[in-house]
């Protein structure tokens, strides 16, 4: 394939599709309406049947991986379990589509439990689905399971204990379903 977007340094795409298809790294796939986190979270919590695509890999973890996309300020968690082997590999920044078959509630967060036909179907940048919040912008349930930022903060409580806790280093971690808590502070 050759250098259609000017940016790789051999001359030739490294954003290849097994078909063959060339990926616009900048922008997300073109989906069919109502595939995504939004049609999502409109769901009864249970069996559902619902396609995503174009929703871009956020965080990777042991147990699972989020995602995020243009639709809503809501990200998802998908829940792997401790299987180490998922029978697929995703990180950070991979555009998926997949089939949702179990949508539900743990620990008062919202995650996807089971799914099928999970196909990475491009790469962009994970790092424009990251929620600023250095202004002093609070956390709230709309923002859950997406990536937040926060740089120079001063945490004067936690959880109610008083404390007093400075970072000039800038932090992002996917923030908390309870945003009373500030486990996304220094974290990496």
């Amino acid at each position: 394939p050759e250098d259609t977007n000017g940016q790789d340094t051999n001359g030739q795409d490294t954003n290849v599709v097994d078909n063959g298809t060339v990926i616009d790294v900048t922008e997300p796939p073109t989906c069919p309406a109502n595939q995504d986190i939004a049609n999502l979270l409109t769901q009864t919590e249970g069996t559902v049947d619902v396609m995503i695509c174009g929703a871009v890999v956020t965080k990777v973890t042991e147990k699972g991986w989020y995602i995020a996309d243009d639709s809503t300020e809501h990200g998802m968690y998908i829940y792997e379990g401790t299987n180490p082997d998922w029978g697929y590999e995703v990180a950070v920044g991979d555009y998926i589509t997949m089939h949702v078959t179990t949508y539900g509630n743990y620990q008062n967060s919202q995650q996807i439990t089971g799914k099928d036909t999970v196909t990475v179907i491009g790469s962009g940048d994970a790092a424009q689905y990251t929620i600023d919040l250095s202004a002093g912008t609070l956390p709230d349930e709309s923002m859950e399971s997406r990536v937040v930022k926060i740089d120079a903060v001063k945490v004067t409580s936690a959880n109610g204990k008083a404390r007093s806790h400075t970072s000039t280093q800038p932090c992002a971690s996917p923030s908390p379903s309870r945003y009373t808590s500030a486990a996304f502070i220094n974290a990496t």
